[in-house]
């Protein structure tokens, strides 16, 4: 018997044909040990889950987790000893699996059936237009492929790691998975290493109860057989038409009116709570793109740039060096609330008064996401008019693109890149050369631009990245001026863990100690401790400097859920205001000299860089120019909010109320996706 005879009897028998019976009993013995992997993979994932800790209430968890394991193990010698299974019974798993896909997904994160407050995250009609997703995945495969098991396994196996995803990146970030992460898995691999990845008891149930799926999917699976060959494909093609068009219906605004779902963005924990991850997921697929905004055309954007007119670039005898720290994760947390600690963590920064301005920056991410902060700051650009959760450095900048960066490059400023990780990290290498910069150093530079620099935990500390600082000015030549954009990694989450080269030293008082705060507070306090060292170093030359230091974001929910949980200050994410604490962030701008910017109080990343050209008495773009004066109505705006010059809140979504946001809203649009008639004055000195 070839070969392809014994395939074909394995997999298609025919029933003219009688078994030979060494091939059946060869593939009852492999279909009886199919149990075995995964049986030995939910035991092995129990123990390092749940060995030596206090599990308490979640036991129930774990005895589920052993049964499926030992399920796992035993269904498919159903096959060995013959238990003829009845045909209806082997369709069970198909008909489970839809909705188990589903309560898989919501549970990972949290209980759709609960939300705290006596109701359910979800309505059943919501609910129901979730598992219609996954019915639709189903039948779509099983019309496909003319089984049922690899559509059950397929349904189970890609929900299952979504979600897994998810509650990570929620656990790290605070916001769910959104469709364009999938594009940052490459720097989100490279810095998993700092964070706790161990599962829950919950989640490890979750896993078992899927991997028992899969298993009772393959022992139970059936061939759907038509009385015509053409029957199959028909249904394959119909049931692909009714995806695409379910694709389509989900992003629509009737989608929203018919099952009354949550459509704002700026709060994506609750939409994606509200709506369901599936859902949300998809929905959020129309923003992969952005629609132009009302009223928009390259006239318009050209009429509202011809308003403000560039200064020259005549050089001045004495433009100063312009040193900018965009710091990871550098935030004072009593933002949030009034707590003590055994220290005072900013002593240095707080004690600033002489040629300084400082004040609460309001950022547009929490928890991650650092290059939407960078792309804010060095374009004048906001991510109020972007998606929620998108990321500019990998969707919509693909080629030059003018910057803060090539204004100074116009004045005759050396500019320089410098972030102590992977260059590939968001993009920033090709971006940053987008934006102009003439130097770029990164960790995994040829080499090594960073080695021999000091380091806290597993990264450059913020006193090894100013001393490269200082390598790089005493370096330049003489008479030109030196622009550095540094970002830090000193502060990167996670928070938790023993190192041998830190040793935490800031405690809190009134509120109980917790590790991730305490090894945060430490590090902010290294923080100020080295910008010391920055400024004293400059303090000392005699050119003109001026610096700026501002945080990205806050750090993740590891550090603020205590602060939040132990002052009862837990707030309503609906509640603007209220949230909006958890994204503000202290700047401060000192000079070596007499500086001409005073004192500006709250604004957000967007308009910093404009401040920063006032500050230094640098020529400032018609770009700058025009933003200072939307500022002065709308100090504010964000990615989730604008501020106005009363202090009254506005969700984003409320810009078109407003001539000057709509203005705004525009000259963005223009700048990042209709470049052929971008208006090139607006940007450059005359």
């Amino acid at each position: 018997m070839s070969f392809k005879e014994i395939i074909n009897k394995l997999h298609r028998p025919r029933k003219n044909e009688a078994a030979d019976e060494n091939t059946s009993a060869l593939r009852k013995t492999i279909l009886s040990c199919l149990g075995i992997i995964p049986a030995v993979f939910i035991e092995v994932i129990a123990y390092l889950t749940l060995h030596g800790k206090d599990i308490g209430t979640d036991t129930k968890y774990a005895v589920i987790t052993h049964i499926a394991a030992a399920l796992c193990l035993l269904l498919p010698l159903t096959k060995l000893i013959k238990i003829k299974v009845p045909a209806l019974i082997r369709w069970i798993p198909v008909i489970v699996s839809p909705p188990a896909a589903f309560f898989m997904l919501e549970f990972l994160t949290h209980n759709p059936f609960d939300n705290g407050k006596g109701g359910a995250d979800m309505t059943r009609d919501v609910i129901l237009f979730n598992i219609s997703f996954f019915v639709i995945a189903l039948f779509t495969l099983i019309f496909i492929t003319g089984r049922t098991a690899p559509a059950v396994i397929t349904v189970t196996a890609v929900p299952l790691i979504l979600g897994l995803i998810s509650y990570f990146t929620v656990e790290f970030r605070g916001t769910p998975l959104f469709p364009w992460d999938i594009a940052s898995y490459g720097i989100a691999s490279t810095v998993l290493g700092g964070y706790d990845l161990t599962l829950t008891p919950l989640i490890l149930m979750i896993i078992s109860l899927a991997i028992l799926t899969c298993v009772v999917a393959v022992v139970w699976n059936v061939r759907v057989k038509f009385p015509w060959k053409a029957v199959r494909p028909v249904l394959a093609g119909i049931m692909c038409l009714v995806s695409v068009c379910a694709l389509s219906y989900v992003q629509t605004d009737r989608a929203i009116s018919d099952f009354r779902l949550y459509p704002y963005l700026f709060t994506p924990g609750h939409l994606y709570k509200t709506n369901g991850f599936t859902v949300s997921f998809l929905m959020n697929l129309r923003y992969a793109t952005v629609d132009k905004p009302d009223g928009y055309s390259s006239d318009t954007a050209e009429d509202i740039a011809s308003t403000y007119e560039s200064d020259s670039d005549e050089k001045s005898d004495k433009l100063p060096n312009i040193i900018v720290i965009m710091n990871e994760s550098f935030a004072d947390m009593t933002a949030l609330a009034d707590f003590k600690t055994s220290v005072e963590i900013m002593p240095f920064i707080k004690s600033l008064t002489e040629n300084t301005v400082k004040g609460t920056l309001h950022t547009s991410v929490v928890g991650g996401n650092t290059p939407n902060s960078e792309f804010e700051f060095l374009t004048g650009m906001t991510m109020g008019y972007l998606p929620s959760g998108s990321i500019p450095y990998q969707q919509f900048v693909k080629s030059e693109s003018p910057s803060l960066v090539s204004q100074l490059d116009e004045l005759g400023y050396h500019t320089v890149a410098m972030h102590p990780y992977p260059a590939s990290g968001w993009k920033r290498d090709k971006v940053y050369s987008y934006f102009g910069f003439e130097e770029m150093h990164f960790s995994d530079v040829p080499g090594g631009s960073f080695t021999g620099k000091r380091y806290l935990r597993n990264y450059v500390s913020d006193s090894g990245l100013y001393s490269k600082i200082f390598d790089v000015y005493e370096e330049k030549e003489e008479d030109t001026p030196l622009f550095v954009f540094a970002v830090t990694m000193q502060n990167h989450s996670g928070y938790t863990g023993q190192y041998g080269n830190f040793t935490p030293d800031v405690n809190t008082l009134t509120i109980p100690t917790n590790e991730a705060l305490t090894n945060y507070l430490s590090l902010i306090k290294r923080s100020d401790e080295a910008f010391r060292e920055l400024v004293e170093y400059f303090a000392a030359q005699e050119e003109d400097t001026v610096i700026l230091m501002f945080g990205d974001h806050q750090p993740n929910d590891s550090v603020a859920n205590p602060i939040l949980y132990f002052t009862d200050s837990f707030y309503d994410e609906q509640d603007i205001e209220a949230s909006e604490n958890r994204y503000k962030v202290p700047y401060v701008i000192w000079s070596n000299y007499e500086m001409p910017l005073e004192e500006v109080g709250d604004t957000s990343i967007n308009y910093l860089s404009s401040l920063l050209a006032e500050a230094a008495g640098i020529p400032k773009t018609g770009e700058q120019k025009f933003l200072l004066s939307v500022r002065e109505k709308f100090p504010v705006i964000t990615g989730r909010c604008i501020i106005d010059s009363t202090g009254k809140y506005h969700p984003i979504s409320d810009y078109e109320s407003f001539s000057e946001l709509r203005e705004y809203a525009i000259v963005q649009y223009n700048y990042l996706f209709d470049k052929d008639s971008l208006t090139e004055e607006f940007y450059t000195l005359k």
